[in-house]
């Protein structure tokens, strides 16, 4: 780690009276990692990789995110055990069945893909969140395995003595908020991480894959010295396997540490697995109707694909007027009229160029609007992630940004000696790290609203409004004689606005309820995350204002003798009460609150 970066994390000393462990899980659609640090009193955390999983060849930071079930919905391999030649024999031989791309069925309401290629359907009768339970849980159980097996002499004591109070921090990509959350709790809870109660639900915490991987870029001095100081401004571009998720920051204090998000943060369905799509589509159309057009084995192009092409092909790529060469055979064949010389096909550099186009120009439209929305002043970009190792990637984007004064870098670790610069591969999948980071630290102060927060009521009717005057026939009259429009989208928190850990906003509302009716209330809340302005009528839009969760409250202890109304012989309690959101966190937080005898509830 560079000096630059030492200084700006000057972590202090855990100041807990007992043991414990925080734990960063980056479940990604093709490859996962996870991160740990030990907390012990008076004695800073130090944050560790999970280096090596069970059924590796070779010991790697990085694990497939792949599970293979039997036919009733046993889990019978995950990770580097999924991949593994004799559980792919076994797989082929018992008709067992392969998921993967799981991730993906988390995705928020309204999202589509656009690719079949991450259309991967999970098992029958199985729902996202038991598969991702099964996931989340071998990740753990390696965890401890790596922590009993690793270089702490106390390894295996330290996790009994922490593990009841471990924090589980886990990543999703940008603007995967509210329901994608509710899902990845419920999944630590079925795979074991933390019970299912409010202690235990409150030991999950949540972070966006950005600002994960900023935290973890900083953390490994990716920036220069001299230009890391309050006001620096950046764009962290991580390309991953299923998603680009864009994010922009700027530096407000280097000592402490803080940062401040600058916009929404975005993320699009165009990872490498879409390269991995359109090379397939070669693959298909050169050598269909040949010797290698396997019809009896469905997944041997898939097979191609996700191992030459994905560890060999696809990461060597960096010149377009350059042949390329795949690995769709053994060595020993030989066939000059589809271009296949030892067991490898011939790709002209310059249609294997096009397999990247989609991604690049998704990735470039991301990054400009980013830019954009912070004022339009270049600001340097930081390419990371599994794909943003792709040297064509990085040429691209530095070619196309380079003449607007945008720099474009990719991580490396600084040596003890300066001059030694060599790929850092924990930055690479940093996000887990950097997950650790952001329990530790909360260097990020404030954050933007992503969308537009609100609930649906009915609102007094105005007879010089001429909105209320359209919506006329739809008057209602209350209890109180009052006449109301219903279904108006009332703003509790626009989207863009800046939100700090500490703000709540508030916005009241009353309820009038008939005597002998039910007291407790339901009150709705909604999201809107297109353009500014929202739309302000709810009926009219229910396409593009979506229902976030329903807060529920008995407001029983309100009823009170100067609480209670009468008009036309009916009597009515009339019950004030006040809707909160806090964004505190990456997690929306929503309650109802009253005030009883001069205290809030």
């Amino acid at each position: 780690m560079s000096a630059t970066a030492l200084k700006l994390f000057d972590r202090q000393p855990y100041n807990g009276l007992q043991k414990g462990i925080v734990i960063g899980i980056d479940v990604g659609t093709t490859f996962s990692g996870v991160s740990y640090a030990f907390m012990r009193p008076n004695e800073v955390p130090e944050i560790q990789t999970v280096v090596s999983f069970t059924d590796q060849d070779i010991g790697d930071s990085k694990v497939p995110s792949i599970l293979i079930y039997d036919k009733d919905g046993t889990l019978k391999a995950a990770g580097a055990k999924a991949v593994a030649v004799n559980t792919i024999q076994n797989k082929d031989y018992c008709n067992w069945k392969k998921v993967k791309y799981f991730k993906m069925h988390l995705r928020p309401a309204g999202t589509h893909l656009i690719s079949d290629e991450l259309q991967c359907p999970l098992p029958t009768s199985m729902g996202v969140i038991q598969v991702m339970g099964d996931f989340l849980r071998y990740l753990k159980e390696e965890t401890v395995n790596f922590i009993k097996n690793s270089d702490l002499v106390d390894g295996l004591k330290l996790w009994e003595e922490a593990k009841k109070r471990a924090i589980f921090v886990l990543c999703l990509p940008n603007g995967w908020t509210g329901l994608p959350q509710w899902c990845m709790r419920q999944a630590a809870i079925d795979g074991g991480l933390v019970e299912n109660t409010d202690e235990g639900r409150s030991r999950v915490q949540f972070v966006t894959e950005g600002e994960a991987s900023a935290l973890a870029c900083l953390h490994g001095g990716l920036p220069r010295p001299n230009t890391l100081q309050t006001g620096f401004r950046f764009v962290i571009a991580d390309a991953g396997g299923g998603t680009l998720d864009m994010s922009s920051y700027e530096i407000s204090s280097t000592s402490p540490l803080e940062m401040r998000e600058l916009t929404t943060a975005d993320s699009k369905f165009a990872g490498s697995l879409f390269v991995n799509g359109e090379a397939r589509k070669i693959l298909e159309r050169k050598l269909r109707g040949s010797e290698y057009d396997r019809p009896d084995c469905p997944e041997y192009f898939d097979d191609i694909i996700s191992d030459a092409f994905e560890n060999k092909t696809k990461r060597a790529f960096k010149d377009a007027t350059e042949d390329s060469w795949l690995c769709v055979g053994k060595r020993y064949d030989n066939n000059p009229e589809l271009g296949i010389l030892m067991g490898s096909m011939r790709l002209d550099g310059s249609e294997l160029a096009e397999c990247f186009d989609f991604s690049v120009k998704e990735a470039l439209f991301s990054i400009r609007k980013q830019i954009a929305a912070c004022g339009g002043k270049p600001m340097p970009v930081w390419l990371v992630g599994g794909f943003g190792k792709s040297p064509w990637l990085f040429k691209k984007l530095e070619e196309s940004l380079g003449p607007d004064g945008v720099a474009v870098s990719q991580p490396v670790a600084v040596s003890q000696s300066v001059a030694a610069c060599q790929p850092d591969v924990y930055l690479w999948k940093g996000v887990a790290y950097g997950a650790v980071l952001y329990s530790l630290e909360h260097t990020v102060v404030s954050r933007v609203a992503r969308k537009t927060y609100g609930t649906v009521c009915n609102i007094q009717y105005s007879p010089l409004d001429p909105e209320h005057i359209r919506r006329k026939r739809l008057l209602i009259e209350r209890l109180s004689g009052t006449l109301r429009i219903p279904n108006y989208f009332d703003i509790i928190v626009t989207k863009l606005t800046e939100v700090r850990e500490t703000d709540h906003f508030d916005e009241e509302y009353f309820q009038e309820v008939e005597l002998g009716q039910s007291t407790i209330i339901n009150t709705n809340l909604y999201c809107h995350d297109g353009e500014l302005p929202a739309p302000i009528w709810y009926d009219e839009n229910r396409t593009s204002i979506q229902h976030v969760c329903t807060i529920r409250a008995d407001l029983s202890k309100l009823c009170r003798p100067a609480l209670l109304c009468s008009r036309k012989g009916k009597k009515y309690w009339k019950l004030t009460f006040v809707v909160e959101l806090m964004f505190g966190l990456t997690e929306l937080q929503a309650r109802i609150k009253w005030k009883e005898d001069g205290n809030t509830i």
